[in-house]
């Protein structure tokens, strides 16, 4: 199977309307494609918070009543054809207390969702400042030893932690500095690097797996126990992990499925393994 024909078959698996033979083709393509895996979980997630932003949306009887009355969505006149909810509504009674709350659901889930990224989680907030520090002027430290940036940075904070700076040179990326900045009352270490493959940045703060977007994709290394939570800020592609009591989160514009790997290869194992 093909990334194309994937695709095509995602959204099917997440609404479980595939048949046999197609979700196994799928489950065994997914194995091998870690971008694949990456839009299944995507969307898998997409769909519970659109769920859950609808399940928590309420609409008093007076709203209820104006949007079944309202000829904007149920027409003026019973004329079949251009009329068909009217019609539909009038003949089963039930239907239009339906048809309304589903008029409310798609007016109302897009104001939720758009609440909810208003309220962003820390890590959301962490990955949208990348373009300002794209700007070697934004940071504090400029340096390529990395033993001299873990030292200044974890001596701003007190010594309560250190940044996960790691080393990329494989891939002729290399440390140029790093800084602190607050977010959400929180200290948040950024460590950036620079290569062929354009930018990695490195946050690096205390917290827990509950700081990751809710939207996020969930990869779980069975070997190390660490679960790789995949998202995006508008072109950023973004990678958190927690390591005991530290939160990691790599953001680049490359590949997400790249991204990933890239996550995987670099996190250790908790120290209880």
């Amino acid at each position: 199977m093909t990334c194309e024909e994937a695709e095509e078959l995602i959204t099917g698996l997440v609404d479980g309307q595939l048949l046999v033979v197609e979700r196994a083709a799928l489950e065994n393509h997914f194995t091998v494609c870690t971008r694949c895996r990456f839009l299944y979980a995507k969307e898998q997630n997409l769909k519970k918070a659109i769920h859950a932003a609808g399940a928590e949306l309420r609409a008093s009887p007076a709203m209820k009543a104006r949007l079944a009355s309202d000829p904007r969505i149920f027409g003026t006149t019973a004329a079949a054809g251009k009329q068909w909810t009217r019609r539909l509504a009038g003949e089963h009674p039930r239907l239009r207390g339906a048809l309304a709350a589903a008029v409310l659901l798609m007016l109302l889930v897009p104001t939720a969702l758009r609440t909810q990224r208003g309220s962003a989680p820390i890590s959301i907030l962490a990955v949208q400042s990348y373009r300002q520090f794209l700007d070697r002027d934004n940071l504090a430290i400029k340096t390529k030893d990395l033993s001299i940036l873990r030292q200044a940075l974890t001596h701003a904070v007190g010594g309560d932690f250190q940044p996960m700076a790691y080393d990329f040179s494989m891939m002729r990326t290399v440390l140029v500095g790093g800084t602190i900045q607050e977010i959400s009352g929180r200290p948040v270490m950024v460590t950036r690097y620079e290569g062929p493959g354009g930018t990695i940045l490195c946050y690096t703060f205390l917290g827990t797996e509950a700081d990751s977007p809710a939207i996020a994709a969930i990869f779980n290394d069975t070997e190390k126990q660490i679960n790789f939570y995949a998202f995006s800020v508008g072109s950023m592609n973004a990678v958190l992990h927690r390591e005991d009591k530290v939160i990691c989160i790599l953001a680049s514009e490359m590949a997400m499925a790249e991204l990933v790997d890239l996550a995987r290869s670099k996190a250790k194992p908790h120290k209880h393994l």
